[in-house]
């Protein structure tokens, strides 16, 4: 068994993109649990700036947090 990656989300991606079965769902749910965990800065900016509803994710977490 691998080790979990919980502060190199990229990696973590890649590996449930590759995984057998269901890799297109896994690979989803691994990036939501990274984002979530680590937060926007944890990807490369090209990747953070095309992000859906950045600015309310970002309102939404900020106020999970206070």
């Amino acid at each position: 068994m691998l080790p979990p990656l919980p502060e190199e989300p990229l990696t973590a991606l890649r590996r449930a993109a590759c995984t057998s079965g269901d890799s297109d769902s896994i690979a989803c749910l691994t990036g939501a649990f990274a984002g979530a965990h680590l937060g926007v800065d944890a990807w490369p900016t090209e990747w953070a700036d095309r992000i859906e509803y950045r600015g309310d994710l970002q309102t939404l977490g900020a106020l999970w947090d206070a």
